[in-house]
């Protein structure tokens, strides 16, 4: 009864107005809320894309027919399957249904039910967590109806959504249930490797967790261990870990180039097409690989610099507020998209989980235009590579470099909402703090 009455009582996503609501009526609205969902799955299926990106059909479709010949422990034995296990695990039940050639090219379309179910994943778990009947009701619809969050899915062919999806719900889960969100992180990576670029930003996430209890840490290692476990468990069981392991640390570098199709910083620099540009040349005796990188390490700081800060100081109990989740969501963000922006090599892709991020955060603090204007981009990137939308591609706005100006208008306005959110939620006072426990330990040593 008392977990009842405490469920009775919910606040805007704002918390700032408490409002009093019936709980059947809060189930109900849920119940409305995945109805509309679900009807939109499947209207969505009956008019589902049959376009897709040559090169990822054909691998989908190879890598398809090989476990149709082959167990699925020597999947990286056989030397051109690149992606971890996760979605490999999809490819595996999808050759199981259809068991030969001709069923698997016929019915290829539908492995984009897979990512599909994950573009949305994120936003079903949203409802439940801010329990907010409102706002998140018809804000919903803002993520159903844009084209440039499901173009990736819908009618790429791809599947960022789903290493994407599970570092959004990392977001949710990092302060409340820190252990369930480094069980995710962990699936993440095991969908797509370039979760990695985004680790750091939780590592930081997670000192309040880790000061609470000097065994926390453990605790995280042993969470992610047991996840890993349980996802490599056929290799442990029955071999292939050793190709598993070169898979893992060989799966960068197969595209020695500037950019592939990413429109981004290297589009201002040099014109053309950067495709076909080194990314070995040398400027200043450093070679372009090694710019971008020192690039994103710099520019990555900037971002995290005040969620470090505030993690320094603050208890998990302090960031539980939906203003912190806003602000973790909006860093983590920027820090895709600056990965995406200052490296070479990728692809235009890439930019994917800066989306869903800033709707998490557009959700918490009812500004969308960071998700709206990225999604747009991303929309325009995705359609001058693939053309399934025949659009006049020689417009100005589906030309690259000026696609790579907004880019970097996203990635300013981002700062400048990561700053003065932080500010808001104390970072002067976190520094202060600081400042104050530094010239204490100096005065004592």
């Amino acid at each position: 009864m008392a977990q009842i009455l405490r469920l009775e009582k919910i606040y805007f996503i704002t918390q700032k107005h408490p409002v009093n609501l019936n709980l059947h009526t809060i189930k109900t609205k849920y119940q409305v809320d995945l109805a509309e969902i679900l009807i939109f799955f499947f209207t969505v299926l009956f008019f589902l894309p049959t376009t897709g990106l040559d090169g990822d059909i054909s691998c989908w479709i190879g890598w398809s027919m090989f476990f149709t010949n082959a167990p699925f422990t020597k999947v990286y034995s056989a030397g051109y399957i690149n992606y971890p296990p996760f979605f490999l695990y999809f490819l595996k039940l999808f050759s199981v249904v259809f068991d030969s050639e001709g069923a698997i090219k016929s019915n290829i379309n539908w492995l984009k039910i897979v990512a599909f179910i994950f573009d949305l994943l994120p936003l079903v778990v949203l409802f439940r967590f801010i329990r907010n009947t409102t706002y998140l009701s018809w804000i919903k619809y803002l993520l159903l109806f844009n084209l440039g969050y499901f173009y990736n899915s819908l009618y790429w062919g791809q599947v960022d959504s789903i290493h994407n999806a599970f570092i959004a719900l990392a977001c949710l889960f990092v302060y409340s249930r820190p252990l369930l969100a480094a069980s995710l992180l962990v699936f993440g990576l095991n969908s797509k490797l370039q979760t990695i670029s985004i680790l750091p930003v939780f590592a930081i996430a997670f000192i309040p967790y880790i000061k609470s209890d000097k065994f926390n840490i453990l605790r995280l290692g042993i969470a992610g261990i047991l996840t890993q476990a349980f996802i490599l468990s056929p290799f442990i069981f029955f071999g292939g870990l050793r190709a598993f392991a070169k898979m893992a640390v060989s799966s960068v570098g197969y595209y020695p180039v500037l950019s592939m199709n990413a429109f981004n910083f290297w589009y201002l620099l040099i014109p053309g097409d950067l495709g076909l540009v080194s990314n070995q040349l040398l400027f200043m005796g450093i070679t372009y690989q090694t710019w971008g990188v020192l690039l994103f390490f710099g520019a990555a700081a900037m971002a995290i610099l005040p969620l470090f800060l505030l993690s320094l100081t603050k208890s998990t109990e302090q960031l539980k507020d939906h203003d912190s989740i806003a602000f973790l969501a909006l860093t983590a963000a920027l820090t895709i998209l600056i990965f995406f922006y200052f490296n070479t090599e990728m692809h235009e892709r890439y930019s994917h989980g800066a989306m869903i991020l800033f709707f998490v955060y557009g959700v918490f603090t009812k500004k969308m235009d960071l998700f709206l204007l990225t999604s747009l981009v991303y929309l325009l990137s995705l359609d001058l590579v693939l053309k399934a939308l025949d659009l006049n591609y020689s417009a100005f706005y589906l030309q690259p470099v000026f696609l790579s100006v907004i880019y970097l208008i996203i990635i300013l306005l981002a700062y400048f909402r990561i700053y003065r959110l932080a500010l808001a939620l104390g970072l002067k006072e976190s520094i202060f703090e600081l400042q104050t426990s530094a010239k204490i330990l100096f005065r004592l040593n």
